[in-house]
């Protein structure tokens, strides 16, 4: 489900942010691409966390509700649906790439995170569509108040695409997965496309339901994190999550902190945004 937001989302406005990937000023290549979506931690928040792991220049477009309100994002693209990333160099450049699942994997080849064996290349790919299923937890903590029997409910039917499943098997094989690896990524000794991939489905399942992930995914999930360009992106380049959805509030954890990333506001106060 690409569109977890739509124009009954209501929020205070505020301009839109562009934001450029942070790089030293005696290289300061131009930029490569355009990443068009929200200011929420959604569908486009892996794309901005392999982007920033690759150290790929690129310009941050967060539309605001206003200007989805005024039907901006239908008149920008065809399909009316974000993430879109849009190409700024080469022979294609101008073209606009949409969905999530295929903007990550071209990413993956371009920046040489996704394996050339095929067999391996598909086990990483069934790790990056495993995290897919997992989707419908970004509308639970971007757009709703926390609510015990909704979580409840959740957990028991809303992994899967399509019908529903319950979470825990799913994380089971979440866990098998990484260990038929070796246990450190997806990727095998290195990260890949699919860590970035689950590393933010999990997250947001952390935030709504903590303690939930067995130690073998909160120990890959610290090493994720603790990489140097991601724990940069964490702590400093990551805006606020935006409050989005007639009843929501933004992104937030009960506990005042992570094991693997920065302190996180609890969500006792409506009114306030969470850290970056």
């Amino acid at each position: 489900m690409e569109k977890e937001a739509d124009s009954r989302s209501r929020r205070p406005e505020r301009p839109h942010r562009t934001m450029k990937a942070v790089l030293p000023a005696s290289t300061a290549p131009a930029p490569r691409y355009v990443v068009h979506y929200m200011d929420v931690r959604a569908r486009a928040e892996p794309i901005h966390l392999l982007l920033h792991f690759a150290d790929v220049p690129y310009i941050r477009r967060d539309f605001t509700m206003a200007e989805l309100k005024a039907g901006a994002r239908a008149k920008a693209f065809p399909t009316s649906q974000v993430p879109v990333l849009e190409l700024l160099d080469g022979p294609h450049a101008g073209a606009q790439l949409t969905q999530s699942g295929s903007i990550m994997r071209y990413l993956a080849r371009e920046h040489g995170l996704v394996a050339a064996d095929a067999v391996v290349a598909a086990r990483q790919d069934a790790a990056f569509e495993l995290a897919q299923e997992f989707g419908k937890v970004n509308p639970m903590v971007n757009m709703y108040k926390r609510d015990e029997a909704r979580t409840a409910d959740f957990l028991s039917q809303g992994a899967g695409n399509g019908s529903g499943y319950a979470f825990a098997p799913k994380l089971d094989a979440a866990v098998a997965m990484l260990d038929a690896e070796g246990g450190k990524f997806f990727g095998g000794d290195t990260p890949c496309y699919a860590d970035f991939n689950m590393w933010h489905y999990l997250d947001n399942l952390d935030t709504l339901v903590p303690d939930i992930l067995a130690p073998p995914l909160v120990a890959w999930m610290t090493r994720v994190a603790a990489l140097p360009p991601i724990d940069e992106y964490l702590r400093a380049k990551r805006p606020d999550a935006a409050k989005m959805g007639a009843d929501g509030a933004p992104i937030r954890s009960v506990r005042a902190d992570k094991p693997w990333g920065p302190a996180v506001k609890a969500d006792d106060a409506p009114g306030d945004k969470a850290a970056a």
